[in-house]
C-alpha cells in the first residue's frame, strides 16, 4: 500500500532538536500505521484525514533533508525538491546593548548574536515583562543579526 501523492510540507524548517510538528498533505493517506521519513531517520505519522497528516522532526544536524511519507513504513513517497525540511541552530546572543537605561524604558536596546533568520516573531523579555522585537538581518553567510525590542 502506498500513498499516492504528497503535496505539501509545512512548516519547512525545524531546530536541530527536533519536536516541531511537521504536517503533510496530499492524497491517499489511510488510516493506518503511518511513518515520515526526514532524511534518513523514520519516525512515526499520524492520520488526520485522507488528506493530511502529521509527524514530529526527529533530531538531526543543521542542514536541509528530504521528506516522505510511508503506508507501511518499507515504501515511501518519491523524493522531491518540494518536500525539504530544514534543521537550523538555535538562535546564539553574543552581545546585548543599550545607550542607557531609565527606570521608566523606552530606550531601544540591541542583541546580536547568530541564527536568529528563522525568528518569525522575534519577542525581547526583560523579567516578566514581554515586548514584541524587530528583526535587523546584516549581510552574513552564518545568519549573523541585530534584534531589536520595539
Amino acid at each position: 500500500s502506498f500513498v499516492r501523492r504528497c503535496t505539501d510540507v509545512y512548516p519547512s524548517v525545524g531546530n536541530i532538536a527536533g519536536g516541531s510538528n511537521v504536517y503533510l498533505s496530499g492524497t491517499g493517506f489511510v488510516l493506518s500505521q503511518l511513518f515520515c521519513k526526514f532524511g534518513s531517520i523514520v519516525v512515526p505519522g499520524k492520520f488526520f484525514s485522507s488528506s493530511l497528516v502529521s509527524c514530529v522532526s526527529p533530531p538531526q544536524s543543521a542542514g536541509v533533508v528530504f521528506v516522505q511519507v510511508s503506508l507501511d513504513g518499507a515504501i515511501f513517497t518519491e523524493v522531491s525538491g518540494r518536500f525539504l525540511f530544514q534543521y537550523y541552530a538555535p538562535p546564539v546572543v553574543e552581545a546585548v546593548r543599550w545607550p542607557f537605561s531609565p527606570a521608566a524604558g523606552g530606550i531601544p536596546i540591541s542583541v546580536q548574536g547568530v541564527s536568529f533568520k528563522h525568528a518569525l516573531a522575534p519577542r525581547c523579555k526583560f523579567g516578566s515583562l514581554e515586548r514584541p522585537g524587530q528583526l535587523v538581518v546584516t549581510a552574513s553567510k552564518n545568519g549573523s543579526g541585530i534584534l531589536q525590542e520595539n
